[in-house]
């Protein structure tokens, strides 16, 4: 099983980047927030790596665990757009392989209706301005196994029978989130993230707090926001867990 090589990870950088691979860490998460000079910081495993809510992430080695900071020149209005930004660069990098893939909204990347990636993100505002954003990127990659309860849920590039290089694979995932600023403003990406979408035209039922919307998503938002057509009419829903029906 390929694992990540530092020197072979910024063959593929298109810029140099501060970047730092560990063998296995805790939560890369908390490891870059520790060590606020590096740009990004890649393990071959976490012991208690952590999703979106803090729910537990299996990070076993065979995948790429990743987290990296950047520093946003964005408006608070547009931070629910970040996270689907970082979806369509893990979608762009998957593309490079001839890997077909999908968004399900909002954080997670599927590959034949399972999820192949998920991610992280963190923000901290000062004075009414974003002031940085944390991502954390988790891809399963060489994967043979996973826990019982994720069998029919989740799977890896390997068990989909695709065969690719993890350190090319990991640059591709660093150079599009080192390219944020520029790629961001454009909102380009929204069209990707809309296009490969795996919830436009699905029923759906998305719970917020004690709140469930149950209906047919007929669009995405110009910030993000899902467009569920329900028996009352069209309801926007800006966050939450969302279950395919």
């Amino acid at each position: 099983m390929q694992t990540p090589c530092l020197e072979q990870i910024k063959k593929g950088l298109n810029s140099p980047l501060n970047i730092c691979l560990l063998k296995t860490v805790t939560s890369t998460m908390d490891y870059i927030k520790s060590n606020g000079d590096i740009f990004a910081v890649i393990a071959n495993s976490q012991t208690n790596g952590r999703g979106t809510k803090n729910r537990n992430f299996i990070s076993s080695e065979g995948g790429i665990y990743l987290s990296a900071v950047i520093k946003p020149n964005i408006s608070t209005d547009k931070l629910p757009l970040v996270t689907p930004y970082f979806a369509t660069v893990i979608g762009n990098a998957l593309k490079e392989f001839n890997i077909p893939y999908s968004y399900k909204w909002v954080n997670d990347v599927f590959v034949s209706n399972k999820k192949l990636a998920g991610i992280l993100t963190e923000t901290s505002i000062s004075n009414g301005k974003v002031d940085k954003i944390i991502v954390g990127i988790g891809l399963n990659v060489n994967q043979k196994t996973f826990p019982n309860d994720l069998t029919n849920i989740a799977t890896s590039l390997a068990l989909e029978g695709f065969l690719v290089d993890i350190n090319r694979l990991i640059a591709l995932l660093l150079n599009g989130i080192a390219n944020f600023n520029s790629a961001f403003s454009t909102l380009d990406f929204l069209s990707e993230y809309k296009a490969n979408s795996l919830v436009i035209n699905k029923k759906v039922s998305v719970t917020f707090g004690n709140n469930v919307t149950l209906g047919t998503v007929i669009d995405i938002g110009g910030l993000g926001e899902l467009l569920i057509k329900t028996d009352t009419g069209v309801v926007t829903a800006h966050g939450g867990d969302l279950t395919l029906l």
